[in-house]
């Protein structure tokens, strides 16, 4: 904690707070609970506009939060020493029974089945690059916060993350520049420069499948709605008549220009009477 306060991202304050905690388990948390703080009292004293940049906020520290989550976990559910030992075992003793039982006997000896017709192991030695590539690769994956070539670059990072930081608080965050009428103000299809190396990768984009669809004109036409089913209902009168009724229409109309259910024909739409057909 000395370096954290030394190197300015703690004050005295805040790092006798932090260890009077009453917790045995990683405090990582705790800045983030000082900042919810600090943003619930920036709102109260006006210096958040409104409660969307207060969530907007809140919203960023909790993504931040989890990612430290993340990063625990993987620090804290490490893979199982076991399994590495297995698999490294695995490959030195393949590799190694490889080694011997891959040899032809002695041609001298003209044994069945043992005639040598391949000098160099192509496959073997390929298997060899493939097995003991994937080994290093998990060995490097194991830590990746190490300080080999592959891993990352934890200081690189965080000063990085801190000069941006302080860049965009400090000296762009009140950066305002006068607005003027930009170089291709008024053209539709301004003509964007390029360079003597750009030029040569410039080609048309290949078009998607829909674009030069092409259909018909009779294709384009609209299509005529089929009118809707009427249902009739039966009135047995002394002329066997029955009723056809229609939510859209109160003409009458003929038995011949609607669908009776009783005669089977398909009609229009309206209010009608038919004589069932005897």
């Amino acid at each position: 904690m000395d370096h954290v306060v030394n190197a300015g991202f703690m004050t005295e304050e805040e790092r006798k707070a932090y260890e009077e905690i009453p917790s045995q388990h990683a405090k990582y948390w705790v800045p983030c609970i000082w900042f919810i703080s600090l943003v619930r009292r920036a709102r109260v004293g006006g210096r958040i506009a409104g409660a969307p940049s207060v969530k907007s906020i809140i919203d960023e520290v909790n993504r931040f939060h989890d990612q430290c989550d993340e990063i625990f976990g993987f620090d804290w559910v490490s893979v199982p020493l076991v399994y590495t030992q297995v698999v490294t075992i695995a490959v030195y003793t393949f590799f190694l029974a490889c080694l011997f039982g891959r040899q032809y006997l002695d041609p001298e000896h003209q044994y069945d089945g043992n005639t040598a017709d391949l000098y160099i192991p192509v496959f073997t030695l390929l298997q060899f690059l493939f097995y003991f590539g994937w080994l290093k690769v998990a060995e490097d994956i194991m830590d990746p916060f190490g300080e080999d070539d592959d891993d990352f670059e934890m200081n690189l990072i965080v000063d990085r993350n801190l000069q941006l930081s302080y860049l965009a608080v400090d000296d762009l965050f009140s950066a305002s520049f006068p607005l003027v009428k930009d170089l291709h103000y008024g053209d539709p299809d301004p003509e964007i420069p390029y360079t003597k190396a750009s030029i040569k990768s410039k080609a048309n984009p290949w078009p998607g499948s829909a674009e030069r669809m092409k259909i018909s004109k009779k294709g384009m036409a609209i299509a005529e709605l089929s009118a809707p089913h009427i249902r009739i209902h039966h009135n047995h009168d002394s002329r066997r008549d029955h009723k056809v009724s229609s939510p859209t229409s109160s003409n009458t109309l003929r038995c011949e220009d609607v669908e009776c259910l009783h005669c089977h024909q398909s009609r229009e739409i309206g209010r009608a009477s038919c004589r069932e057909r005897v």
